[in-house]
């Protein structure tokens, strides 16, 4: 039987400790092949446990050492000459195979460095002279060493790697792009309750079976039995036994989009190959492309709601390596037979056992009904008919209801005997006219949406937005990912479209909502429209050129999304600016990408609009005059390549969103911007031509966000900008002229300045109590940070590559930081330099250190910093342009569990950092107590350069620790540890004089 943890929804993705446990001979090894590999993986950001150092002979394998390799995925043997010799090894390796044949490890990998593969398998040369001190030393125990013996042989017939002469660094990046390609496969979410995937699973499994030829597997049934759940239930069990996998979600509505097809050729080749970019043009490309790359692989590729032959044929139509596999989910059997799949696997609805279990879930949090609620759980059930769906939606429905509620709910499903089953729930008609609406919006528009964006345009129309979600998403009719965008399942999607076709079967014109691209360009084409249309969404492949005359009867259209190529919209400017040529007086959402005209009509009446997106557009003013849009809140002109000034803002009074990011011959930014008194968010970003800021920025006081990033002609910032007391994030970076800055606000939390590469100074922080992150990196002129005492909330300071910022400077920080013990918060700081504070108490030159935790009199401790010196020790030429970066991960030991924290770091010019990191006492007090030895480590700190197969090491010239004391009289001083307690290196101690 499956094992649940494999795609349950709250182990969806199982939780590993460590991504790979290293078991290998230290004295064969361990400072060279080791080490390379060790830093390679940990550069690639691989979680890897290895044990520093081996236990003496005949120690019994630790408890600690049992739970790593119990917590780790992938395990990494390597077979060296005296690895048979060492008891301590021989017993990992069963622990190891253990946890391979019981699920808990998913991946063993052996590597035999500088070893037949055969000596390992049958024990000869050395592991024979091995074994035979074994059998002398274990005589009594002779079940242990043959234990030992069949570990080895089977380990040895795993597939893995040689180490030959030459070739160990090739073979390093073959191991790191193999482990990659297992961590980098993550599971899906199935569901919040699994009930019952376990038998769909075996019988699947029994379909697909383990031969070497290619087989399709289909799987179909009624929408709603649960065909998604169940592919990615599969998906999860099985996708590890394949070299490569994908699973493609929604390829019918993702296939009618513009290039859809494509997109997911993209995806499926990105998946398998685990490439981030495909140069893929078009479909037939696309099917060549996958032929040629594929053809080879072991793959397990799923493609999930499949309605048409063609997307078949050009997503997996190819021919793909021995013992590939692939399952498509469809509720068409007749798609099925034509494609001639291997198998069919027809889903059935629940039986009355399990379909009991999943409403109970739902309408009670439990496995059974509560008290007076057993008869009436029976019969919601009975009317669900075993339906997944409909069972998870009734049972939402009816959770919390009383029992007359539920009497009166199950009575009108009685009433309607011959109708789908979802139409007997009532969900439509049992909401509120305004939800109603809602529900109806999200379902033809709003899907994939973001939910803030969604809830303005919905307030816009008078509707209860925020509420209405809520209430829906309680009703399990809408969900929201992790993203914040608007996600509804396609049965209850297709429910919502088919109650607005039902408005006017034959004519869509007289449908509130248009979205189908063939009703669309049918009532556009022929100028049929008229005031019942209240939504039109156009978007999706070319088609045909169409004239704008086609909007003008919609006078009360509210919601218009236009997303197709420019070159499919003709403009008729004859007719676009007669006297009522368009009406849009009720407008509230206008979403038009590539908008193909140079200046908005003055007929868009627009009085009504809340959000106007117009993304990529052809725009070179926005309007002709100034235009009173009093209920505007949202503005988005990015990327539009020929905008060069903005619109005079005097009449946009609730503008809260100003976006125009990307419009690079954008020159002057309009002075009435001062009065958007509600406006708490502008991107400038990348505006290349901008040179000044008007003056009237100042005077926006609840603005939040300022970005003018890559602005690379701007020169200055408004000297009053310490006005905007809401301002929470300035991003400047890689502004090149810019010389100052003016005094900033104190409400700023995150102040992005790098690569500015003529500021010298920055204002003095003393009043930036709330600043969190503060990135100065790569500011080569910069000499001087005032006020570093007013830090008191950072959480990321990066310095590095200021190469003319004052020793004294870095030394301040040091200083300010450690007084500062009211901080709650992990604080990291990356700068240039070589060397760890003398006053740190403890240091060593090894990439470990240990130490006690002491209690001194009248002193409690608040926290401690760590300190990293990294340097590179390779030629400078390699590091390129000054952006090398390695992930750091620093971890502490103590004797009842483990902390840790991952940091990406970059070196300056000289191939140094100093990186240190502050551990609030919120975070130390879980992790140590007094008396305890911490061990702190450090991970990382090389680059491993796949393509070149180069290992571009990155050393821990030094690391130390340094304990922050308070005065349990006087709270706000501070005290070193300094002079006091133990520091072990290199597996000896010194007592620190």
């Amino acid at each position: 039987m499956a094992n649940k943890m494999s795609y349950g929804a709250s182990s969806s993705s199982r939780r590993w400790k460590y991504d790979v446990f290293l078991s290998f001979r230290g004295r064969d090894t361990r400072s060279n092949f080791i080490d390379f590999l060790y830093t390679a993986l940990a550069q690639s950001g691989i979680h890897t446990f290895r044990e520093e150092e081996e236990l003496n002979l005949g120690e019994d394998i630790s408890s600690k050492l049992m739970a790593a390799i119990e917590g780790s995925r992938i395990a990494i043997i390597v077979f060296s000459e005296n690895y048979a010799s060492s008891t301590w090894c021989l017993r990992e390796l069963v622990k190891i195979l253990e946890c391979k044949k019981d699920g808990r490890t998913e991946k063993v990998l052996p590597v035999f460095y500088h070893m037949d593969p055969s000596d390992v398998k049958k024990q000869r040369n050395s592991y024979a002279e091995a074994f035979k001190r074994h059998e002398e030393r274990f005589k009594n125990e002779m079940a242990k060493v043959e234990t030992w013996r069949t570990a080895l042989t089977e380990a040895a017939n795993l597939k893995g790697w040689a180490v030959a002469n030459g070739n160990e660094t090739t073979l390093i990046g073959k191991i790191v792009e193999h482990v990659l390609s297992i961590t980098s496969q993550t599971h899906l979410h199935v569901a919040e309750y699994p009930i019952g995937l376990d038998s769909h699973i075996e019988r699947i499994a029994c379909l697909l079976n383990d031969g070497m030829d290619v087989r399709t597997i289909g799987i179909c049934g009624l929408g709603g039995i649960g065909k998604t759940t169940i592919a990615k239930a599969v998906f999860n069990v099985m996708f590890t036994k394949f070299e490569g996998s994908s699973f493609l979600a929604n390829v019918r509505d993702a296939s009618n989009q513009q290039k859809g097809l494509a997109l997911l050729q993209k995806q499926l080749l990105s998946d398998v190959l685990k490439e981030k970019y495909i140069d893929l043009d078009n479909e037939d490309q696309g099917i060549n492309i996958i032929k040629e790359r594929l053809r080879y692989k072991k793959v397990l590729i799923v493609l999930d709601d499949v309605d048409e032959m063609e997307q078949f044929d050009k997503l997996v139509g190819g021919c793909f390596g021995p013992g590939s596999r692939i399952i498509l989910t469809t509720r068409d059997e007749h798609l099925l037979n034509v494609l001639k799949v291997d198998e069919k696997y027809m889903v059935q609805t629940l039986d009355q056992n399990k379909a009991l279990q999943l409403f109970n879930r739902y309408a009670f949090r439990q496995d059974h009904p509560l008290e007076g609620f057993e008869q009436l759980s029976d019969d919601a059930i009975n009317y669900a008919r075993g339906l997944p769906l409909t069972l998870m939606i009734l049972g939402s429905h009816l959770r919390e209801k009383s029992e007359v509620e539920w009497k009166s709910e199950l009575m009108k499903l009685g009433k309607i005997p011959n109708d789908p089953i979802l139409e007997k729930l009532d969900i439509y008609d049992v909401l509120d006219d305004f939800c109603k609406t809602i529900f109806l919006d999200i379902s033809c528009f709003f899907i994939g949406k973001d939910k803030d964006i969604a809830i303005k345009i919905l307030d816009g129309c008078g509707l209860p937005g925020e509420a209405g979600i809520k209430l829906l998403t309680e009703r399990s009719l809408v969900t929201i990912d992790e993203d914040s965008k608007l996600c509804m399942n396609n049965l209850i999607r297709d429910m919502g479209r088919e109650i607005v076709r039902r408005q006017s079967p034959e004519n869509p014109e007289d449908r509130s909502r248009l979205w189908d691209q063939d009703d669309v360009l049918d009532v556009l084409r022929n100028l049929r429209g008229t005031d019942a249309i209240e939504g039109l969404q156009l978007k999706g492949k070319e088609f045909g050129p169409l004239k704008t005359e086609g909007f003008s009867k919609m006078p009360n259209l509210k919601l218009l999304e236009v997303d197709c190529p420019r070159s499919s919209v003709n403009i008729d400017l004859g007719h676009s600016f007669q006297d009522g040529g368009f009406f849009f007086r009720n407008l509230v959402w206008v979403c038009w990408k590539e908008f193909p005209f140079e200046y908005i009509p003055n007929h868009f009446h627009l009085g009504n609009l809340v959000i106007l997106d117009m993304q990529e557009s052809k725009l070179k003013e926005v309007w002709k005059e100034t235009r009173n849009l009093a209920m505007l809140k949202e503005l988005n002109l990015s990327k539009s390549p020929y905008l060069k000034r903005t619109p005079d803002f005097s009449k946009l009074s609730n503008l809260e969103k100003l976006i125009l990011n990307g419009c690079k011959s954008l020159v002057k930014v309009h002075k009435t911007i001062g009065l958007l008194k509600k406006l708490v968010y502008l991107d400038l970003g990348d505006c290349s031509d901008l040179r000044n800021l008007p003056s009237g920025i100042s005077k926006l006081a609840l603005l939040e966000t300022l970005d003018v990033s890559c602005c690379s002609n701007l020169s200055n910032l408004p000297s009053g900008i310490s006005f905007c007391s809401k301002l929470e994030t300035l991003n400047m970076w890689n502004c090149p002229r810019l010389k100052s800055l003016p005094m900033l606000p104190s409400s700023l939390r995150s102040l992005y300045a790098s690569c500015c590469n003529k500021l010298r100074r920055i204002p003095n922080l003393s009043n930036s109590k709330y600043l969190m992150k503060l990135d100065l990196s790569r500011c080569e002129k910069l000499t001087e940070i005032g006020g570093l005492d007013g830090l008191k909330s950072a959480t990321t300071i990066k310095l590095n590559d200021c190469v003319n910022l004052k020793t004294s400077i870095k030394k301040r920080i040091f200083q300010e930081i450690s007084k500062d013990v009211g901080n709650t918060e992990v604080c990291k700081i990356i700068m240039g330099g070589n060397e760890v504070p003398e006053w740190f108490g403890f240091q060593s030159e090894s990439p470990s250190l240990s130490c006690e935790v002491t209690r001194l009199h009248n002193m409690d401790i608040q926290g401690l910093i760590i300190c990293i010196v990294c340097s590179h020790t390779i030629r400078e030429e390699w590091l390129f342009d000054n952006d090398f970066k390695v992930v750091v991960a620093v971890f502490i030991e103590s004797k009842n569990s483990t902390w840790s924290h991952r940091s990406e770091i970059s070196l300056d010019r000289k191939g140094m950092t100093t990186y240190a990191i502050k551990i609030p006492n919120s975070v130390w007090e879980t992790i140590a107590e007094y008396g305890n030895t911490i061990k702190v480590s450090i991970e990382g700190g090389s680059h491993y350069d796949v393509k070149s197969g180069m290992v571009k090491k990155i050393g821990t010239k030094k690391i130390g620790v340094h304990f922050l004391y308070v005065s349990q009289e006087n709270p706000q001083a501070s005290l070193s540890i300094q002079r006091c307690g133990f520091l072990q290196s290199f597996g000896r101690f010194f007592q620190v004089q």
